[in-house]
């Protein structure tokens, strides 16, 4: 057995000490190519950590100075001694592209953007060698640099296909990318950089590629890509991949892939991942020789594995024959129909995938089955699935969802009278939709984040999509346009509230920088009326979704508790853990 790297173990029960003793105050973490210097984010600064010294009074800070509206985009590489910045200080919609000192001083512009690009990629000097640009909403434009300062366009493809390029190769004559020009599905190809020609690497015959490692987080061949719509295939694509490939092939049934954390060598990895999708497992896999070390269990396996489901794959046939695709969880030890949720994941150009689900593990033991529909418009299943989708939010979107609902009812496994729906983003949108829609087939809606009016929410979005804003007119239309703003105000729950037949629980933040609280107020303001004025959760401390902890259980109980009161389930009760929730 390889004798793995004290240090590198040791890193992990370091973090993990940190994240103990001020867990709910950091936002996230990266390590950096020195073994000892952790990098944490916390109370919106960032923080550079000596493990050997872990204690607050040895953090240094190196947030970026003189930057408002910023995040990185590099990795923290000490042996180049900088970091990129993109900002949206100056001009609010698109950003610009700086260089900093690792230790957040030194600013200097590299990239400033004329109101068309949409990212830049460098290789490993951190010279602009990529550049992304939307010169109009129909063109994606690929443009190259010897030196990150002159630049000649490559290629143009439409805005319709997906071009996204990975890194450049060490030689500059060809780059990967991920692409769907001329084909359906998303594939990995690699551009050359004399005349933009495609070769397809990996491409799958029913699915879009879904995530790519590279285990060594400083420089970026892609070693491994793996897909989860349906459930986790891995392709591998180096000497690394293939061992990583072997490691995942080891597990007796299929195990969703959770994260990857490398050394800075890229010979180790530290690995998360859930086998048959149930729970966490965490090994250490050494690539030299393909030898790995289980080394924990995420604890709530531990103490509940025999109450945990698996996710079932289902497929079933909307009422205009288009095959869809969701997945199942149902409760355990229950024969016969069960109270049921139809799951509606945001977005819409987002998709539900195989794996575990720790929110819906929680529901499906309260005594509910659990349908995740991807329905039309979702992503992972080609573009033209996806633009099946395009303006037909509350009409043929809508219908894949009751049809989900009744295809359940047809197999005997959703009880007819206890049907609901839930779904954050776009999800609670269409939440609300189909309680206000179809009173007669959902008894209630659980609505979080909701967009609940679009010709707003398209007038009016938030600055940082930017360039991006095409990806929203194409499902919902052009709000300059009067005949789509009609038709947008027309599907509205805004619109429609005062007509609401059922009860709701809408759960939102008022730091929302999505989806403005306003919309939400609005709402419940025009539904006080009805028969059931909706019930709220709204957090003073939260944005465009539920993170601290404490207020995921603060949602939770109350989640419960109406899905008790108006579907038929079970509720835990009150448990000592609020208490910590309400003075930690």
């Amino acid at each position: 057995m390889h004798d793995f790297s004290f240090n590198y173990i040791a890193r992990h029960f370091i973090i993990n000490y940190i994240y103990h003793r001020i867990k709910q105050h950091i936002d996230h973490s990266e390590w950096t190519d020195i073994p000892e210097i952790l990098h944490v984010w916390r109370d919106s600064r960032v923080w550079a950590i000596d493990v050997t010294k872990p204690d607050e009074e040895n953090w240094k800070d190196i947030t970026p100075r003189g930057f408002g509206n910023w995040q990185y985009a590099s990795v923290p590489s000490y042996e180049t001694g900088k970091r990129w910045v993109i900002t949206w200080d100056r001009a609010g919609s698109y950003a610009d592209l700086w260089m900093v000192n690792m230790d957040g001083f030194g600013k200097t512009p590299i990239g400033e953007n004329d109101g068309t690009v949409l990212s830049w990629i460098g290789d490993e000097t951190l010279t602009p060698r990529i550049r992304l640009a939307r010169p109009d909403t129909d063109t994606t434009r690929v443009q190259l640099s010897d030196d990150g300062v002159d630049w000649r366009t490559l290629l143009d493809a439409s805005a319709k296909e997906v071009f996204s390029p990975l890194y450049i190769n060490d030689k500059t004559e060809s780059f990967f990318a991920y692409s769907s020009r001329g084909r359906d599905k998303i594939a990995l190809v690699e551009v050359s950089t004399s005349d933009g020609l495609e070769t397809v690497l990996v491409e799958h015959p029913e699915y879009d590629l879904g995530r790519n490692f590279s285990f060594s987080p400083f420089y970026n061949p892609v070693d491994l890509i793996v897909t989860n719509v349906d459930e986790t295939q891995q392709f591998a694509l180096t000497d690394n991949g293939r061992v990583f490939e072997g490691f995942l092939d080891s597990f007796e049934n299929r195990a969703d892939l959770e994260d990857i954390y490398q050394s800075p060598d890229g010979n180790t990895v530290s690995v998360e991942l859930a086998p048959n999708a149930i729970g966490c497992e965490r090994y250490f896999l050494n690539l030299e020789d393909g030898t790995s070390r289980h080394i924990g269990t995420f604890s709530f396996l531990n103490r509940h594995r025999d109450a945990l489901v698996p996710m079932e794959k289902v497929r079933f046939t909307a009422r205009d024959g288009l095959e869809l695709q969701g997945f199942l969880m149902r409760p355990k030890g229950v024969e016969g129909p069960v109270p049921m949720l139809i799951n509606i994941h945001g977005g819409p150009a987002q998709n539900h995938s195989w794996g575990y689900r720790h929110g819906r593990q929680f529901l499906v033991n309260r005594g509910y089955a659990i349908l995740s529909v991807n329905f039309r418009g979702s992503t992972g299943y080609g573009k033209e699935f996806q633009a099946l989708g395009y303006r037909e939010f509350g009409r043929k979107m809508q219908h894949d969802i009751e049809d989900a609902a009744l295809w359940a009812v047809e197999q005997g496994i959703a009880d007819r009278e206890a049907l609901g729906v839930i779904g954050a983003s776009y999800g609670g949108y269409a939440a609300t939709m189909a309680a206000l829609q179809r009173p007669d087939l959902f008894k209630v809606a659980i609505a979080e984040h909701a967009m609940m009016d679009v010709a707003y929410q398209s007038q009016f979005p938030p600055d940082h999509w930017g360039l991006s804003i095409q990806s929203w007119t194409k499902y919902f239309g052009d709000p300059k346009d009067e005949a789509d703003l009609q038709i947008m105000r027309d599907y509205s729950p805004i619109t429609h509230a005062a007509n609401l037949q059922v009860p709701m629980l809408i759960v939102a933040g008022k730091r929302d920088g999505v989806v403005g609280i306003e919309q939400t107020e609005r709402f419940v303001e025009s539904a006080k009326e009805t028969q059931f004025p909706p019930q709220t959760l709204i957090f003073e401390d939260e944005g465009h979704g539920v993170g601290r902890w404490q207020n995921r259980i603060k949602r939770a109980r109350i989640m419960e508790d109406f899905l008790h009161e108006h579907l038929g389930g079970r509720s835990g009760g009150w448990d000592w853990i609020e208490l910590a929730a309400d003075y930690l």
